[in-house]
């Protein structure tokens, strides 16, 4: 919820291309497609686990589903709709996999586009939201994804961005997490991770998560953190 008040409040994904990592649900990248005021240009929805990424399609489905009996019930709102629903894919990728893959998932740039020249290509937004895991290795192959997906030659001219909120179970996470950014030619935006607040909406979600907001929350925890990851260079 935290990283969704922030994709609307600041308003980066709109007219760029989303990767979601460690999708989960799939709640943040469905949101991209679906809500106007973030306006992806297309989605696409990893995880490395076979149950998360059956939620995200059931999920998808699910506003498919809306979508369509939203539009039967009102004929007149099919096309606004339509228009604020770009595709969707829901695929499996480990961190530690080439990217290559990943990006081929994304939509092709419309042709015939006016606004849209060879030399300026969409930009790609990557995200994720709790991502930060509570293993050096976990972060070190996170960072290797996002360094290889900001890299790739498609976004050459283009913005590449790498967004996130993640609670720190550790305090040493975030040490680690830093480390592991410079290792592979990444920088944090604006010079270093912003601790965060939930807000109330926030809050009352993670609530439903007791334990894992009690290990947040703890004294040995570092908290919220929201940063930005560009590629060096």
């Amino acid at each position: 919820v935290m990283l969704m008040e922030w994709l609307v409040e600041t308003g980066v994904a709109r007219g760029r291309h989303v990767v979601e990592l460690g999708c989960g649900t799939g709640v943040v990248g469905i949101a991209c497609s679906e809500v106007p005021a973030l306006g992806a240009l297309s989605v696409v929805l990893s995880d490395m686990d076979d149950d998360s990424l059956d939620l995200a399609r059931a999920n998808l489905t699910e506003m498919a589903s809306k979508r369509t009996s939203d539009a039967d019930a009102d004929a007149k709102s099919w096309s606004a709709l339509a228009v604020a629903a770009p595709p969707v894919v829901v695929c499996k990728f480990n961190w530690a996999d080439p990217v290559g893959c990943l990006v081929e998932q994304l939509q092709p740039e419309p042709e015939g586009d006016p606004s849209l020249s060879s030399a300026e290509p969409r930009g790609v937004l990557v995200v994720g939201s709790d991502v930060c895991y509570n293993t050096p290795a976990a972060i070190e192959d996170l960072c290797k994804a996002v360094k290889g997906i900001l890299r790739h030659p498609r976004w050459r001219g283009a913005e590449a961005e790498f967004v996130s909120v993640c609670g720190l179970r550790e305090r040493t996470l975030l040490p680690c997490l830093l480390a592991a950014v410079c290792r592979h030619g990444l920088y944090v935006v604006d010079g270093e991770p912003e601790a965060m607040t939930p807000s109330v909406e926030a809050g009352t979600i993670a609530a439903r998560h007791v334990w894992d907001g009690n290990a947040i929350g703890s004294a040995a925890a570092g908290g919220y953190v929201r940063f930005a990851l560009r590629a060096a260079g």
